[in-house]
């Protein structure tokens, strides 16, 4: 919802998220939940950054019921890592997963308890200095030199495909940017996770990624993205990027919206 640049009409798009689109469960990122949408329905959500004066983070928010939920082992590894050095030159970088991700298990008619979860992936990589003496080979990209809270995160979801998953939000990974400036990780992320069992929603009802993101440098960039394990996927009867235009006064990104047949 780009909060920090929106901030005027934040409450107006949120008015919008419910008058328009009407959500059964919606993903958002880069927001401030109003009071009024708490007292809706659910609604898990948290400050990406709690020291600073930044008040934005992730939200999960769904009419269904659900619970709350958190991705404990993500956590744990976090907590081996040390502080960051600075506040500053970690501002944008995840040092928890708290505001970066949230987390519930929603009953969906025709699945059950649904592990979903709202992520945004922060535009700075994990610094290489608290990675020290910490075995990453397994997480990283073999064509990115760095580990992003996505790899993490995405590592440790493998162990959910057996049941059902919905996971998405901006992922800030675009194949578009390999193809402008070189291999760097982009598309052999979307590789990686597809053969591991991912199922992009999107992509099964398009031949190609979708801009998204519509900041001038956007450049056609598709940053947001939703996934589930094989069983959701085989419920999505359509997933389609809304005209921008609808909320070009309110963010810098497009919604993605999901239809299943439950």
């Amino acid at each position: 919802m780009d909060y920090w640049k929106h901030q005027s009409v934040h409450d107006s798009a949120w008015h919008w998220l419910f008058d328009s689109l009407n959500p059964d469960i919606a993903l958002v990122q880069e927001c401030v939940p109003p009071d009024w949408v708490r007292e809706s329905g659910f609604l898990q959500s948290g400050r990406a950054y709690p020291e600073g004066r930044q008040p934005w983070g992730t939200a999960l928010y769904s009419r269904l019921p659900a619970q709350p939920a958190t991705l404990e082992e993500v956590e744990g590894w976090l907590d081996r890592l040390p502080p960051r050095t600075t506040a500053y030159e970690g501002l944008a970088r995840a040092h928890r997963l708290t505001g970066w991700a949230a987390c519930a298990i929603v009953e969906i008619d025709g699945l059950g308890g649904t592990l979903v979860v709202s992520l945004h992936n922060p535009s700075q990589e994990i610094e290489r200095d608290r990675l020290d003496g910490i075995d990453v080979s397994h997480m990283k990209l073999n064509l990115n030199e760095d580990l992003w809270l996505l790899d993490v995160v995405f590592y440790f979801l493998k162990r959910y495909l057996d049941r059902p998953l919905l996971v998405g939000g901006d992922f800030n990974y675009s194949r578009l940017l390999d193809d402008l400036y070189g291999a760097n990780g982009n598309h052999e992320f979307f590789d990686r996770i597809q053969a591991e069992g991912f199922v992009n929603l999107h992509r099964q009802f398009h031949d190609a990624d979708q801009q998204t993101f519509f900041q001038k440098r956007g450049r056609g960039h598709q940053l947001d993205y939703l996934y589930g394990n094989k069983t959701v996927g085989e419920m999505a009867s359509s997933c389609e990027v809304w005209d921008y235009n609808l909320v070009s006064d309110f963010s810098d990104h497009a919604p993605l919206v999901a239809d299943l047949r439950i």
